[in-house]
């Protein structure tokens, strides 16, 4: 994850840290690089791969919702603050487009009421 405030990336851990203890006890590692690059390993050493509780805790850590801690999920750690700037552009692109929409129909809506009262 492309983490732009350190401190809501360190309530993000704490976040999961909590689920995996209310859930699969599982104990991902975390690791900050930059202070902006969140990476987090789900992964069973006694198995060297991936458990069912890997996996059950994955679900669980999807289910948070990542715009509360303004994280972007990034691909490749190599070119993470491109692809995090592309996403950005990306959100607000979409918000603009929903806001053009709402002015839109409201214009219409407007339009055929005085239509409607002539």
């Amino acid at each position: 994850y492309y983490a732009p405030k350190y401190l809501l990336a360190i309530l993000f851990i704490k976040e999961v840290a909590k689920v995996d203890d209310l859930t699969t006890k599982n104990n991902p590692n975390f690791n900050m690089k930059n202070g902006e690059l969140l990476t987090l390993e789900l992964y069973s050493a006694s198995l060297k791969g991936l458990s069912r509780m890997d996996f059950e805790l994955a679900m669980h850590i999807n289910r948070i919702n990542l715009e509360d801690y303004e994280l972007i999920t990034v691909e490749d750690q190599q070119n993470y603050r491109a692809q995090a700037r592309m996403k950005k552009q990306e959100r607000e692109s979409q918000d603009i487009q929903k806001m053009l929409a709402q002015d839109f129909n409201s214009a219409n809506k407007q339009m055929i009421e005085k239509i409607k009262q002539q």
